[in-house]
This record gives C-alpha cells, sequence and structure tokens, in this order.
C-alpha cells in the first residue's frame, strides 16, 4: 500500500497550541480528542497533561472570567483590538488588526480576522495575550 506523504508547503499546528487548545476541553471531549491520532493520544495520556487539565478546570469552576473585546479605528492610526478582563479597567493587551481584516469571531481567547470581500484568502488567528498568530491558508 502507498503512503501518502505530506507536502513541503503543508502546516501543522505547533504542539502547544494543540495542548492549549486540548486543555480548554470538557474532559469528555478530550477522552473523544484521544482517538484523533497518535499525536493527540499521546498530548492528553501525558501525565503533565492530566495534572493541568485537572487545575485549570478545577479554577475554571470556582472562578469565572468575563472578557471583552473592543475594536478601535482611528483616522492615520492602525486598527487593533484590546482585550479587557472586566474585572479591571486596564486593557490585558492590545493586537494590531492585520491591514484590510476585520474581527470575524471570538473562541477560547482566541481573536480570528478575516477579508468580509474574498473566500479564498487567508484567516489570522491570534492569541492576545502572547501576541503569537498563525495564518491559515484555504
Amino acid at each position: 500500500m502507498e503512503r501518502h506523504h505530506e507536502s513541503e508547503h503543508s502546516r501543522e499546528i505547533p504542539l502547544e497550541i494543540l495542548q492549549d487548545n486540548m486543555l480548554r476541553l470538557p474532559i469528555k471531549d478530550v477522552v473523544r480528542s484521544s482517538c484523533v491520532c497518535k499525536l493527540w493520544r499521546r498530548i492528553i495520556r501525558d501525565p503533565s497533561f492530566g495534572k493541568l487539565h485537572a487545575t485549570d478546570h478545577a479554577l475554571a469552576s470556582s472562578e469565572s472570567e468575563v472578557f471583552l473585546v473592543s475594536v478601535n479605528r482611528e483616522p492615520s492610526r492602525r486598527d487593533e483590538a484590546s482585550f479587557f478582563n472586566l474585572s479591571s479597567d486596564v486593557a490585558m493587551c492590545h493586537v494590531a488588526i492585520p491591514s484590510g481584516y476585520n474581527l470575524a469571531n471570538i473562541c477560547n481567547g482566541f481573536l480570528c480576522f478575516t477579508l468580509d470581500d474574498y473566500d479564498q484568502v487567508p484567516v489570522v488567528v491570534c492569541k492576545p495575550v502572547t501576541g503569537e498568530t498563525l495564518v491559515l491558508r484555504p
């Protein structure tokens, strides 16, 4: 049987992002995710992942946080999104919005930017707390 090799242009999701996303899942979904592939199973079966998951979910159930994202557009300035924790009056961080893009969605602390006019352009995902971005091409 012939094995398919990934193209040199394909991109893998960084291990830290996979683990961070899995840590946010309820335990039922974590168990299901362990069936996706060997890499995901290895991440989930790592004892340190179990400890982190248990700690994160214990904290989440005891204290809720509410976040607000504000988009600032001013003439002659670069558009930016500000990320606030509602328990504080100060922005946690500011993220420059890529030129021509709009904030499309927010999920689990990630910001998703897209161009409204085009279907086949990259989507930009940003983790505002660290400033890391990932460009996802169709």
